[in-house]
């Protein structure tokens, strides 16, 4: 009896700890975590740490009343459920300083849209060259303790790797949507003007003429802002922003920059089809 007792509340502990993880931003979902959010992100991996605790005692404290064990992880449930992403949005103000609406339910982390705008009208996708920022202090914290010192030099090569990996990612997913892609503005042409922000590459694969090897659980993460304009007037129709992060992998394994690159392109292609998916809607919509 007493076995079937400690499995049941080590299996509800597992749950929970699965839900913190999930609420700590360590999953594959990889929305970004909103300013106002951090420190509730914060105590959720301090309640995760806390569960882990309870969880591994269940076993060395069999005089344990179970029926207080599941009080403290309920208790802890509802804590989580308190500072759950899915409240974000609902701290953000329904109508940015442009006079654009937040659109709910929307695939990406935040979307804001003009309401009396119509991509419907748009068969053409001017796509800008993305330019490419690093997250804050990246190079130095990458060169703290290591002998291979990342140089300028590589940092513009990964930028420029990762603005042509933006471009060859999103221009295959409209046009295997059907839309066409142009070099200047028109009457039907969507001008996409995108930023990569706040990238931060684990592990790059830094060319030397000794061999090295880096290894990580995770690539990194990125941060995509973008905006849509209409090429004739400049219009803004739309503005977005979104952050990807590779997941964890729970263990380490050897990076490349074609391992990168992979990495890059997967979390590149779920931005690409949130576009092709916003115009398709669009024009289904005006479909007879």
């Amino acid at each position: 009896m007493l076995f079937s007792r400690k499995c049941h509340i080590a299996l509800v502990g597992i749950y929970l700890l699965n839900a913190a993880r999930l609420l700590a931003f360590e999953d594959t979902s990889n929305r970004r975590t909103p300013p106002q959010l951090k420190p509730m992100r914060l105590f959720v991996v301090n309640i995760r740490t806390h569960l882990l605790n309870i969880v591994t005692d269940i076993g060395s404290k069999e005089d344990m009343n179970s029926s207080k064990i599941l009080l403290v992880l309920f208790s802890l449930m509802l804590s989580l459920t308190a500072v759950s992403p899915a409240f974000a949005k609902k701290d953000l103000p329904a109508v940015n300083d442009e006079g654009m609406e937040l659109v709910k339910n929307s695939d990406l982390a935040t979307v804001y849209a003009d309401p009396g705008a119509d991509l419907s009208v748009y068969n053409r996708v001017w796509l800008q060259e993305a330019t490419v920022a690093f997250k804050k202090n990246w190079r130095r914290d990458q060169n703290r303790g290591y002998s291979m010192k990342v140089q300028t030099s590589d940092m513009d090569k990964i930028k420029s790797e990762v603005a042509a990996i933006f471009k060859e990612v999103f221009t295959k997913e409209l046009t295997d949507g059907g839309y066409e892609m142009a070099e200047e503005a028109g009457d039907d042409v969507l001008k996409v003007i995108p930023a990569i922000v706040d990238l931060d590459v684990t592990s790059p694969d830094i060319q030397r003429s000794t061999r090295t090897y880096s290894f990580s659980e995770s690539a990194g993460e990125m941060t995509l802002n973008v905006e849509l304009f209409d090429s004739v007037t400049n219009d803004k129709i739309a503005k977005a922003t979104d952050r990807k992060r590779d997941y964890q992998r729970g263990y380490h394994e050897w990076r490349t920059s074609v391992s990168n690159r992979a990495d890059a392109r997967r979390m590149m292609t779920s931005w690409a089809k949130a576009l092709r998916s916003a115009l398709d809607e669009a024009r289904s919509s005006t479909t007879p």
